[in-house]
């Protein structure tokens, strides 16, 4: 296990790694233990054409997320999603990418209905404009093309976690007098219905900080940090 490997190596380079491939516990606590907060709920008023989407669906929105610079790309970095209205932190920002591919398939629909407006007319009075609305509408399929594949390829990477979502029950933000922040959550783990019993808590903070709590430190640890 994650612990096992990291007491084990005689340097720390041996366990270095890209963050989207960090163990289970290390990928839970960038995930889950943050101060991250959203902005309200606004709604969406025009379309990617500019029109009025008040006789139109909504489009699907994932929350803004504020906060720490270093958390915010700790959760990209991961490859997660929060959700603050939930307090759920999950693999994958199927939300955000989702959103993305419908404006713009919305973008490619009327891009469409603009060149069959321009080819209804006399072909040379509108020959410059055919060809630009021509290329606007092939830019819009090709990045359509790119964000479904895309979307269904972090859908697949989103299903191999062994986590399911986390559930964050509270938060103790950051003290500068304990040196850490930490979360009191519930895992659900890929295929089950119902969440841990028992509250799990992720912690961090200083090397100092975290060092008191570990029962066991790797030989490194002291001289990585320092």
């Amino acid at each position: 296990n994650a612990a096992a490997e990291l007491a084990n190596a005689d340097e720390p380079s041996k366990v270095l790694k890209p963050v989207k491939e960090a163990s289970r516990e290390a990928t839970m606590v960038l995930a889950a233990c943050h101060s991250l907060v959203a902005m309200p709920d606004a709604p969406v008023h025009t379309g990617p054409d500019g029109k009025s989407l008040d006789d139109k669906p909504a489009l699907p929105r994932a929350p803004e997320l504020l906060g720490d610079p270093i958390e915010l790309a700790a959760m990209r970095g991961v490859q997660w999603s929060f959700d603050p209205r939930s307090e759920k932190a999950a693999p994958g920002d199927l939300v955000t990418m989702n959103a993305a591919v419908v404006a713009t398939k919305l973008k490619a629909e009327a891009a469409a209905a603009a060149l069959q407006q321009l080819r209804q007319k006399q072909p040379a009075a509108a020959a410059a404009e055919l060809k630009l609305a021509e290329s606007n509408l092939e830019h819009f399929k090709t990045q359509l093309t790119k964000l479904i594949e895309s979307f269904e390829a972090a859908k697949k990477e989103a299903a191999r976690s062994p986590v399911q979502d986390i559930k964050i029950l509270q938060r103790y933000h950051f003290s500068s007098k304990l040196q850490r922040m930490s979360v009191l959550c519930r895992v659900r783990e890929r295929g089950s219905n119902e969440y841990s019993r028992k509250p799990i808590c992720l912690v961090k903070g200083s090397p100092e900080a975290i060092l008191k709590l570990l029962k066991a430190a790797p030989s490194w640890y002291q001289t990585t940090y320092r």
